[in-house]
C-alpha cells in the first residue's frame, strides 16, 4: 500500500508540473521610428547602444501636415528658369521631386512640384514674405498623378524667401514656407538655372474644344459632337452664314447674322423689340432655332450669346451658349425649354477670305512702332522707261509711299541683298516711304537698299496684295561699305488698285 500510494503522489506532482510554467522577467527596448514603425530588442543581446549627431545636407525638404517626410533630396537638382520678355514681367523658378529631370517635362514624373514666382521687386532681394495679399513672390505646390495635376496647394501662412545672384550668374536661393493644411517646404539652392523659353511642357495651353455639347430638358449632357470644320456662305439679304461640319454626324447647326454684328458678343436678351434698328441674327441646332425679334417670324431667343470672330490668320473662333427660351412670334411671355446648346470652335473656315492688316507700320530708331497709317488703297501707273509704280493713298495722311519696279518683277519677291551690282542685267526696283529711299543698285544714283525684301502681286480678282519689310541700311553711291539707320517700315496690303 505504502508503494501504490507513493506512485500516486508521484504521478500527480507531475501533471501538476505540466500545467504550469514558471515566468521571469526579460527586459526590452522599442525604438519607434520616424514612419511609425517600431524595433524592440532584448537588451541580454545588446551589446552596446550609442548616440551620434550627423551633418545631413538637404536642398529639398517636403514634409506632411503630420510632420512626416513627404520627399528629401541632398540636393535641389535642377532648378528651370521662365523668364519671359516684357515689362514688368514675372520670373518663375521650377523644381520637383523628379531626381535629375532631364527637362522640364521629366517634372511630371516626380509627384512633387513646385513653382516660385517673383516679381520684379521679389527676385534677388532678403527675406519676402510669401503671404499676404499682394507678396512680392508666391510659390505653389503640385501633386502629379499619372501625368496631371491631381492636386495644388497655394494659400501660404507663413514663409519667406532669398535670392541673390553673383556676376558669374550662379543663383542663390533660400526658401521656407507653409501651407494653409499644414505641408511645409524647405529648400537650399545654389547653381546656374537651366532656361526654357516657355512652360507649355507642363503648362500647355488649352487647345479649343472643336465641339458642340447638347444638355437636355434635365440639364444633363446627352450629347457631344467634334467640329470638323466650318463654311462661310452669303446668305438672302446680305446675311452671312457659318455652317458647321461635323465628325460622324449630319446635324444641322448654323449661326446666321448680318455682317456687322461679326465680331461682336451677340446677347439674345439685350434686343426685344423688332424694329428698323434691331439686328438680326440666328441661331439654329436641331430642333432649336432661336432669332433676333427681326427674325422673319421665328422664336424670339430669350437666352443666351453667340459671337463669330475671323481671325487674321483665317480662322474663325465661333462660341455659342444658349438656352432654349423664347418669345413666341404670336403669343406673349416665355416658352419653350430648358434644353442647352454650347460651341466652342476654333479653326479653319471654308469661303473666308484672309483680311490684309491695310497698314504701313513705321520704326523708329529704337525699333519701337512710332507710327501707324491706315491704307485706303492703292494706285498703278506707268513710270519713266516702262516701269511700272504703285502709290499708297492713306487714311488722314498726306505721307508719301510707293513702290517701283520693272514689268518682270511684279510678282516676284525683290530682296534687296541679293542684288549688290550695276549691270545690265540687275533689275530695277525702288521703295519711298517719307525719308525712306532705298533702291537697286541700277537706281540712278540713289541709295542701295541692303536689308529687306518687298513684293506686289496682281490677284486674278482684280485686287493686288502689297507686301514689304525693308530696314534702312544702304550702300551709299558715292562711298563704300554700310550707311543708313536701323529704321524699319512694314507694309501689308490686300484690297483695291486703280489703273490695273
Amino acid at each position: 500500500m505504502k508503494v501504490k500510494n507513493m506512485l500516486l503522489a508521484l504521478g500527480a506532482a507531475t501533471l501538476a508540473t505540466g500545467a504550469y510554467a514558471y515566468t521571469e522577467l526579460i527586459e526590452t527596448m522599442t525604438v519607434e521610428l520616424n514612419d511609425g514603425s517600431k524595433v524592440e530588442y532584448v537588451i541580454e543581446d545588446v551589446a552596446k547602444v550609442s548616440f551620434d549627431v550627423r551633418e545631413q545636407t538637404t536642398g529639398f525638404l517636403l514634409t506632411g501636415a503630420d510632420g512626416q517626410e513627404l520627399y528629401r533630396a541632398e540636393t535641389l537638382a535642377p532648378l528651370f528658369r521662365y523668364a519671359p520678355d516684357g515689362e514688368n514681367a514675372h520670373v518663375q523658378f521650377l523644381f520637383g521631386s523628379a531626381n535629375d529631370a532631364a527637362s522640364l517635362a521629366a517634372l511630371k514624373d516626380g509627384k512633387y512640384m513646385a513653382v516660385v514666382d517673383f516679381t520684379t521687386a521679389g527676385l534677388f532681394a532678403e527675406n519676402v514674405n510669401l503671404a499676404g495679399e499682394s507678396p512680392a513672390a508666391t510659390i505653389v505646390l503640385y501633386e502629379w498623378t499619372d501625368g496631371e495635376i491631381s492636386e495644388v496647394k497655394d494659400v501660404v501662412t507663413e514663409g519667406a524667401v532669398t535670392t541673390s545672384r553673383n556676376t558669374k550668374g550662379v543663383v542663390t536661393m533660400e526658401l521656407e514656407a507653409a501651407f494653409a493644411d499644414g505641408t511645409a517646404i524647405r529648400v537650399s539652392y545654389n547653381g546656374t538655372p537651366v532656361d526654357v523659353a516657355d512652360l507649355e511642357a507642363i503648362f500647355p495651353t488649352p487647345a479649343p474644344k472643336n465641339e458642340v455639347n447638347y444638355y437636355d430638358m434635365d440639364g444633363v449632357l446627352s450629347n457631344t459632337l467634334k467640329i470638323a470644320g466650318f463654311a462661310k456662305t452669303d446668305s438672302s439679304d446680305g446675311r452671312v452664314k457659318y455652317t458647321a461640319t461635323f465628325e460622324n454626324s449630319s446635324e444641322k447647326c448654323y449661326l446666321e447674322m448680318t455682317p456687322e454684328y461679326v465680331g461682336q458678343v451677340v446677347n439674345f436678351a439685350e434686343h426685344t423689340e423688332a424694329n428698323s434698328g434691331a439686328p438680326y441674327y440666328l441661331f439654329y441646332y436641331g430642333s432649336i432655332q432661336l432669332a433676333s425679334p427681326n427674325g422673319q417670324y421665328r422664336n424670339q431667343g430669350m437666352s443666351g450669346t453667340m459671337q463669330v470672330v475671323e481671325n487674321e490668320d483665317g480662322t474663325v473662333t465661333i462660341t455659342a451658349d444658349v438656352t432654349n427660351w423664347y418669345k413666341n412670334p404670336w403669343g406673349e411671355g416665355k416658352a419653350g425649354t430648358p434644353e442647352r446648346v454650347t460651341i466652342e470652335y476654333t479653326g479653319e473656315c471654308e469661303g473666308l477670305v484672309v483680311k490684309g492688316k491695310n497698314t504701313v507700320e513705321y520704326y523708329n530708331m529704337d525699333g519701337v512702332l512710332a507710327n501707324n497709317l491706315n491704307i485706303t488703297s492703292f494706285a498703278k501707273t506707268d513710270s519713266s522707261d516702262g516701269r511700272v509704280k504703285y502709290t499708297a493713298t492713306f487714311e488722314n495722311s498726306s505721307e508719301k509711299c510707293y513702290l517701283e519696279m520693272t514689268p518682270e518683277y511684279v510678282g516676284q519677291v525683290v530682296n534687296f541683298a541679293e542684288h549688290t551690282e550695276a549691270n545690265s542685267g540687275a533689275p530695277y526696283y525702288l521703295f519711298y516711304y517719307g525719308s525712306i529711299q532705298l533702291a537697286s543698285p541700277n537706281g540712278q544714283y540713289r541709295n542701295q537698299g541692303m536689308s529687306g525684301t518687298m513684293q506686289v502681286v496682281e490677284n486674278e480678282d482684280g485686287t493686288v496684295t502689297i507686301t514689304a519689310d525693308v530696314t534702312n541700311w544702304y550702300k551709299n553711291p558715292w562711298g563704300e561699305g554700310k550707311a543708313g539707320t536701323p529704321e524699319r517700315v512694314v507694309i501689308e496690303y490686300r484690297g483695291e488698285c486703280s489703273g490695273l
